[in-house]
């Protein structure tokens, strides 16, 4: 509006707070340097220029709205802007591409992988001008600010991937219990050395339907021969195997943790008889963190 007498800018987002608290007064903060505008109205988002440009800032979930913008040649050049694009509905974006615009700016954080804007920045970004910017790139953010999300969130949490990183994510960020498939796939793909350490062995109990399982690791891995599993409905036949098992696994009671819920109590108690008291795992107890619901979700 400054460099063309009627120069049009259009700004839209979903959130009135988004418009009303950051937006706008981030703009009137800077009124002084846009020279002399006749008209410049707070309760209802519009300012003029003496030589007929026009900017019009709206909050809208109603496409019909967003229609009817156009430029005015030579010199009335015309910017849309979509803010928080992440959140705002698909039809707003359709009815701004109906509009003759010389330039159109989406801007928002991440957000859910789904809609027009994650479309824009993806698989269609060879059609736009994209910039990843991430909290890194933003001065006014303090590297401990930074530090304090990943801590308290994880690495990996979708509001640290978010909020730090500007990724897509696909879940909610107030979900943060659920591996999403990226998370899968990079597990299945890593390469990890080994590395020595304790030796410890989980154990698990049946009663014919599913395998009894036993499993030693040294440190970050498991030995080649070192997961043992069968089906035995006769759980005093099952006891006599695993007792083999840990002496051909060289083990020690005290390196051995069982499943001690359910089927698992009577199978423990049968393993101290036989003279290995194993340690017991009860994962249906409270879990030390608030956020999992019980010691086996924590585990």
């Amino acid at each position: 509006m400054t460099r063309y007498p009627r120069g049009q800018v259009v700004i839209t987002t979903a959130d009135e707070k988004q418009l009303s608290n950051q937006t706008w007064p981030w703009l009137s903060a800077h009124r002084h340097l846009f020279g002399d505008f006749p008209v410049w109205r707070d309760h209802d988002h519009i300012i003029q220029t003496s030589t007929g440009g026009r900017l019009s800032a709206w909050v809208t979930d109603d496409p019909k709205r967003a229609e009817g913008y156009h430029e005015k040649a030579p010199d009335g050049p015309l910017l849309m802007i979509i803010n928080e694009a992440k959140s705002v509905d698909d039809g707003i974006f359709d009815a701004f591409n109906r509009c003759s615009y010389n330039l159109l700016l989406e801007i928002s954080t991440g957000g859910l992988m789904q809609g027009r804007f994650y479309e824009h920045m993806t698989h269609k970004r060879d059609l736009y001008e994209t910039f990843e910017i991430t909290l890194k790139d933003c001065p006014h953010i303090s590297p401990e600010k930074i530090q304090q999300i990943i801590q308290e969130y994880g690495e990996n949490d979708p509001y640290t991937r978010s909020t730090i990183y500007g990724e897509f994510i696909a879940t909610d960020d107030t979900i943060r219990h659920v591996p999403e498939l990226g998370d899968i796939e990079t597990n299945r793909q890593a390469q990890i050395g080994r590395l020595g350490g304790d030796v410890s062995a989980g154990v698990d109990f049946a009663a014919g339907g599913d395998q009894n399982v036993i499993v030693k690791k040294v440190g970050n891995y498991v030995p080649n021969g070192c997961i043992k599993a069968w089906r035995e409905r006769d759980t005093f036949a099952a006891v006599g195997r695993y007792v083999h098992y840990f002496n051909e696994l060289e083990l020690r009671a005290e390196e051995i943790w069982a499943d001690a819920d359910g089927l698992g109590l009577p199978m423990v108690d049968q393993l101290a008889a036989a003279g290995w008291k194993v340690n017991r795992f009860y994962g249906g107890t409270a879990s030390p963190h608030s956020r999992y619901k019980n010691l086996i979700s924590y585990a």
